[in-house]
């Protein structure tokens, strides 16, 4: 299993625009990708995640090349301060591409 991270700064002004691309690509996801979700920090108002669970390296790698990959990760450069996308193995080492 791999895991993908997505997070950002998004300032109050850009709030809803950058929720409601998050809930449209949310209904794009692949079956390959069995577990993803966005979250607000509750403590840091400002700072969004996007966490999924991929079944195979392959498909997540399909998935970073796909439109829909594109459209969130577009979200979160434009919209918001991009901080950093990680993923790694379940249980394992991380990689970040920040």
């Amino acid at each position: 299993m791999y895991y993908l991270v997505l997070s950002a700064f998004v300032p109050l002004q850009k709030h809803h625009e950058f929720e409601e691309t998050c809930k449209l690509a949310s209904f794009q996801m692949p079956d390959t990708c069995p577990v993803h979700d966005f979250y607000k920090n509750e403590l840091a108002r400002n700072e969004y995640y996007m966490i999924s669970y991929w079944q195979t390296i392959e498909s997540l790698n399909e998935y970073v090349k796909s439109p829909a990959y594109l459209m969130i990760s577009g979200a979160f450069h434009t919209l918001g301060e991009h901080s950093s996308d990680v993923f790694g193995t379940v249980g394992m080492s991380v990689h970040d591409e920040s």
